[in-house]
C-alpha cells in the first residue's frame, strides 16, 4: 500500500518528507502508522530514567489516546517522515490505538508533500517545536491542541477530523 502512493524525498519543510507518487483522492488512506503502544506511565518512567531513549521516543511517537502513544522503533518507517503543516492536506484517523491511518483531507496532487497538523493529536504539555511549514497561515510554533486558536479548533471540529480523545477533552 505505501510504496504505490508515496515516497520519502528531500523536503522544503524539514530535511525529508513524504510525497505523493500519484494523485490521491480526498478521503483515501495514505498510510497506516506502525509501532507499539506505550502507556503514559511507561513514557514518564522512561523520561526520568533514560533521556537518550526518551528523545528518540519523543521524535518517533504519535499520541493515539489520552494516555497512549504509538511508538515506531524503526526509525526508517515511512510514517516517521510525514511533516507538520499549519495548512495540512491530511489528518490522522484513529480507529483504535493499533489501527491508526493518515487520510487525505483533500485531493493531493502527484509530487505534493503530505502533511498533517501535529497539534490535532497532542494532549500533553511535553512537546513544543518551531514550525517550519512556511504556509500563509503558519502559527510559528507547534504545540498541543489546547493552544490552537479557537477558530482553528472549530475548523478541525467541523471537518470531523479530530481523534476521540481530543473531542472528549475539548468538545464535550
Amino acid at each position: 500500500m505505501k510504496e504505490e502512493k508515496i515516497e520519502v524525498r528531500k523536503s522544503k519543510i524539514d530535511n525529508l518528507g513524504v510525497f505523493a507518487k500519484r494523485n490521491i483522492k480526498k478521503g483515501e488512506v495514505i498510510l497506516k502508522f506502525e509501532g507499539e503502544i506505550w502507556s503514559r506511565k511507561k513514557v514518564d518512567k522512561l523520561e526520568s530514567k533514560n533521556k537518550e531513549l526518551f528523545e528518540i521516543f519523543d521524535k518517533y511517537s504519535l499520541q493515539v489516546d489520552k494516555d497512549l502513544f504509538l511508538f515506531s522503533k524503526k526509525i526508517d518507517d515511512i510514517d516517521n517522515f510525514v511533516n507538520h503543516s499549519c495548512n495540512p492536506n491530511s489528518y490522522v484517523y484513529i480507529k483504535s490505538p493499533k489501527e491508526v491511518f493518515l487520510i487525505a483531507l483533500r485531493n493531493v496532487k502527484k509530487n505534493e508533500e503530505i502533511t498533517f497538523d501535529y497539534s490535532t493529536t497532542m494532549y500533553n504539555d511535553r512537546w513544543t517545536s518551531k514550525c517550519k511549514c512556511k504556509s500563509k497561515i503558519c502559527r510559528k510554533v507547534i504545540r498541543e491542541f489546547k493552544y490552537l486558536p479557537t477558530k482553528i479548533k472549530n475548523k478541525y471540529y467541523k471537518k470531523n477530523i479530530l481523534p476521540k480523545f481530543i473531542l472528549e477533552q475539548f468538545f464535550n
